[in-house]
């Protein structure tokens, strides 16, 4: 039984996905991102693993497949503000260093 292409499958939504945005953020104006150029490199990667590793696994796809959100989720939910509200007296006068 030959497994099926999950790795071909999203690599080729990554990489029409990041071009699709490329093409609006072009469209609306948007300011220039590297982006949608990494989600479309990611596509790209995933596409000719698909086609290097033709008899791969069906769970090793979809855990190789997965690893690029992953990967973004922890960037962005580390590189995020933080939520903290830090009160500070009404007519204090001087430095105030938040780490």
């Amino acid at each position: 039984m030959r497994p099926r292409p999950i790795l071909k499958y999203v690599g080729i939504s990554l990489l029409l996905l990041g071009t699709m945005f490329n093409i609006l953020m072009f469209i609306y104006g948007g300011y220039p991102t590297y982006l949608f150029f990494i989600m479309m490199g990611v596509g790209l990667l995933l596409f000719v693993l698909s086609i290097i590793f033709k008899n791969i696994n069906t769970w090793l796809q979809i855990l190789i497949s997965l690893i690029p959100f992953i990967a973004a989720y922890i960037f962005f939910d580390s590189s995020s503000p933080s939520k903290d509200i830090y009160l500070i007296p009404k007519g204090y006068r001087g430095k105030v260093t938040i780490y």
